[in-house]
Formats: C-alpha cells, sequence, structure tokens
C-alpha cells in the first residue's frame, strides 16, 4: 500500500424507474483533474423500480512519489526529482479523434544541471517509477 494521505471514498446510486423492465449498462465515475478513481467502472443490471449502489475511492494523484498536482492536460503531477531539477509529468486522455498520450516538462534551465542523455535517462526512470506505484493503488 502507498504511504500518504486517506483516499476519499463515496458511494454511487445509479436508478432504474421502469416499472417493468430491468436495465443493464456500465457506469464510469472520472476523476477531476489531478485525482485517480479506483474501481470507478461498473457494469450494472438493475431491476424494475430498483437500485444498485456500489462505492469508489479518490486518490489524490502524484503522492506516491510526493508529487503535487499541476494544472496542465488532463491530469498533471508536478515531481522534485533533484535538487533544483523538477519535472511535470502530463497526462492527455485522448477521445475519438486523439489517442491518450504523456508528456514531461522541465524547466528550460535543466541543461545547466544535466547533459541531455542524462535528461532522457531521468523522464525513463520517473516514468518507470510512476508506472510501478500506480500498481501499488489499491
Amino acid at each position: 500500500m502507498v504511504e500518504g494521505p486517506d483516499p476519499i471514498e463515496f458511494t454511487v446510486d445509479a436508478y432504474n424507474f421502469d416499472e417493468e423492465s430491468p436495465t443493464r449498462g456500465v457506469v464510469e465515475v472520472r476523476a477531476p483533474r489531478g485525482w485517480h478513481v479506483v474501481e470507478g467502472r461498473r457494469e450494472l443490471r438493475i431491476d424494475p423500480m430498483g437500485r444498485a449502489r456500489f462505492t469508489c475511492q479518490l486518490w489524490p494523484a502524484g503522492d506516491a512519489l510526493g508529487g503535487r498536482q499541476s494544472n496542465f492536460g488532463d491530469v498533471s503531477v508536478e515531481l522534485d526529482v533533484f535538487p533544483r531539477v523538477g519535472a511535470i509529468v502530463v497526462i492527455h486522455r485522448g477521445d475519438e479523434e486523439f489517442s491518450p498520450e504523456a508528456g514531461m516538462l522541465f524547466k528550460d534551465d535543466i541543461i545547466n544541471y544535466l547533459p541531455l542523455e542524462d535528461i532522457a535517462v531521468t523522464a525513463g526512470l520517473i516514468a518507470g517509477r510512476l508506472i510501478e506505484a500506480g500498481k501499488k493503488l489499491p
């Protein structure tokens, strides 16, 4: 389990107001910018005049690596990589026209602290650590 703040738990209710037919469908909870939803997608079958209820958890993104929410793309997190060297990981979810993508931003003065090859290696290490941290989320 990742150390850090506790998740915010919330309940989602879905209703079927049809008096005769059951309904089926998918309910997906999406997180606001800078947050991650755990168990936010459910396939449901609801009886006539019935209700389905499930619980989700909302986690601050980037907390696993000591990151802070940033305001780029759909989701972004700012990380302190080394003293005087920070990075912002930016994620665009994508849509019907564009596929999802991620990028990494560094301040322009990073070349005063690291050679270009080390910047590329650093970006790869950050991506790997974020992937590993994501696997540890509940």
